[in-house]
């Protein structure tokens, strides 16, 4: 029988096109909504600056660095929103790379969702010490300590512990959408039946993928937030941009190769892949000790009581455990990767 003529295999039972178009078209919609994000912070900073009675007041200095950073801000948001977008058209076009990474992306969003979690854990019990300290001090001399009453500490701290779930599964909602749509049988059968032609995507497994994800968007974002960090080196925090520069250059070089690495399921990328979590871990460690995150509200137009009180709730935290514990958890992710790239066994050695 002649191979021109052969009739094409037939489609497979449970096609997902449908399915598959509707979660493009929402990743589609993510990635606008990027962009609607952006232009409204840009439009509330651009306020912010036209009118001195607005709710948050820049300082000169801070007023200079403004523009940059919106710049920048724009950039993120922008790379972001492409990519989203690129990955809906994928999901349309059912194109068999479009699953894969949707789904790694989907994974990578619970591995960083659950490993700040973790880390944020560990901090909590000195966000409750503050609280309790913090109340007992409202209480006149002579007086009874705070009962756990609807104003107290640990009916506060209750509440806190509450919005944090609920704004935890916020976040997980879009991530798990992801796991469950495209790792369905049918919606990778339906991508690989609609797109024959392999794929780079094709000899690298979902774990490898999530890792790659984390590495390149890692890279972009040092590439569009880099005026922001010229002047500060890991491990240590302000130094000349001529001898940081260099340093960071080093660090990105370091996430592309890994990435390209990791990409061709290379041997090399592993170790680069190990050696930066565990090197950036404790460069975020080294440097969130000499960094108080609670300096954005000495500026902030908000009553001094309010703000006296948000300080106080957040002076002697350890933020460097939030770094290092994120290092460990992601560190063990990396050595569990250690079995994808076994040498495959030579043929006739059992």
């Amino acid at each position: 029988m002649n191979q021109a003529n052969t009739p094409h295999p037939p489609a497979p039972s449970g096609d997902s096109r449908i399915l598959l178009v509707i979660a493009g078209l929402l990743l589609i919609l993510g990635g606008l909504g990027c962009g609607g994000g952006l232009a409204t912070w840009m439009m509330i900073t651009w306020q912010m600056m036209q009118h001195p009675g607005a709710p948050v007041q820049f300082t000169p200095e801070e007023l200079a660095h403004t523009p940059p950073n919106m710049i920048m801000m724009a950039i993120l948001y922008a790379g972001f929103g492409l990519g989203l977008a690129w990955l809906g058209v994928g999901c349309i076009l059912t194109r068999r790379w479009a699953w894969k990474l949707a789904l790694s992306a989907g994974w990578l969003w619970v591995l960083l969702v659950v490993t700040g979690v973790i880390a944020y854990a560990f901090i909590i019990p000195q966000f409750v010490q503050n609280l309790t300290a913090l109340a007992s001090t409202t209480v006149p001399s002579g007086g009874s300590s705070p009962s756990p009453t609807f104003g107290g500490p640990s009916l506060q701290m209750f509440f806190i512990l509450l919005g944090v779930l609920i704004v935890v599964m916020f976040y997980l909602a879009p991530a798990i959408a992801l796991i469950i749509v495209f790792g369905l049988k049918s919606t990778r059968v339906t991508c690989e039946f609609r797109d024959p032609t392999p794929r780079w995507t094709d000899a690298v497994p979902v774990p490898v993928l999530v890792l790659w994800l984390l590495f390149v968007t890692t890279a972009f974002g040092l590439v569009a937030l880099a005026p922001g960090y010229w002047g500060l080196v890991p491990f240590t925090v302000k130094v000349d941009p001529r001898v940081s520069v260099p340093i960071w250059m080093l660090v990105l070089i370091a996430l592309v190769l890994a990435s390209r690495d990791l990409a061709a399921m290379r041997m090399r990328g592993w170790w680069l892949s190990l050696a930066i979590v565990i090197c950036g871990g404790a460069a975020g460690a080294i440097m969130m000790q000499h960094i108080d995150p609670m300096l954005a509200y000495q500026n902030a137009s908000i009553p001094e009581e309010q703000k006296k009180k948000m300080i106080e709730m957040a002076t002697n935290i350890s933020y460097w455990i939030i770094p290092a514990v994120s290092s460990v958890l992601i560190t063990c992710y990396v050595f569990w990767l250690r079995r994808f790239f076994a040498p495959a066994p030579k043929p006739g050695v059992l």
